[in-house]
């Protein structure tokens, strides 16, 4: 059985649990489920993505949501705020990739910052 209201422990793993209980918080408020396409990753991995050197997915601080409509991108970024996220990334998809909003709470990057990409 899952500690978590919102996720199956197979589905956090890696995560760091305080991480996991603001992302609770979020996922709550959106009332949309959050269906995790990338969360904790190792260096090769990221790379293999083209995640950034610093990503906070190394970290188990990070992770990426499957969004496919703007009114439930709405509801994720709506909810991250209110969960105290100052991290968030929205990507739209291209070429038939889905899109995705990334959530992470890394306290030694940028803060109070959104910005906006391809999905790759």
């Amino acid at each position: 059985m899952s500690r978590w209201t919102y996720f199956k422990e197979e589905e956090v793993v890696g995560l760091d649990p305080e991480f996991v209980a603001k992302l609770e918080l979020a996922r709550k408020d959106a009332g949309v489920p959050f269906i995790i396409t990338s969360g904790k990753r190792m260096p090769d991995d990221n790379a293999t993505v083209g995640g950034v050197q610093d990503s906070a997915h190394l970290r188990g601080r990070a992770v990426d949501l499957r969004s496919g409509s703007s009114q439930t991108h709405f509801a994720i970024v709506k909810g991250a705020i209110v969960a105290g996220f100052t991290r968030i990334g929205v990507y739209h998809g291209a070429d038939n990739r889905p899109s995705h909003i990334h959530l992470d709470d890394a306290s030694d990057l940028s803060q109070n910052v959104m910005w906006i990409g391809q999905s790759h």
